[in-house]
């Protein structure tokens, strides 16, 4: 069986955008934060990170790959 691992990502890209836009992460920190755990976790690229927020995705030091609420 093949899998389109492309298309998945760009599937999961624009419901995380969605998600974005409508709040659903929490508020544009916590949601940018959890965007970037999703980015060191490899589920989402950085490009994509910047396509949903708007701005360049940037490591922070000691960053955790999941956002803590």
């Amino acid at each position: 069986m093949f899998f389109d691992f492309t298309t998945i990502q760009q599937e999961l890209e624009n419901q995380y955008k969605q998600q974005y836009d409508w709040g659903w992460f929490g508020d544009e920190t916590t949601a940018k934060n959890t965007l970037k755990g999703y980015v060191a976790l490899g589920i989402l690229s950085k490009e994509g990170y910047k396509r949903i927020t708007g701005v360049e995705y940037r490591e922070a030091r000691n960053q955790s790959p999941v956002a803590q609420s």
